[in-house]
């Protein structure tokens, strides 16, 4: 079984998704994955997703998501 990393943190599912997208276009098979944790100031849940890819991917998809990061601001 080949290692996954982190390659993106997003500030939404939406955007993960997005990028787990663009990332599947180039041919990289990506996960999507969240925590859901609480703010003790207002006790709301809250998402945290992330997009993992494999070890073998990981620089390809790393330069993706410098590039998408960019383009989001």
């Amino acid at each position: 079984m080949t290692r996954q990393r982190i390659v993106f943190y997003a500030d939404s599912p939406k955007r993960a998704s997005a990028f787990r997208e663009l990332l599947a276009s180039y041919g990289i098979d990506a996960t999507v994955e969240s925590d859901t944790g609480r703010r003790a100031a207002r006790d709301l849940e809250t998402e945290c997703p992330r997009v993992l890819v494999s070890e073998d991917d990981y620089e390809f998809a790393y330069e993706r998501s410098e590039e998408h990061t960019s383009e989001l601001q």
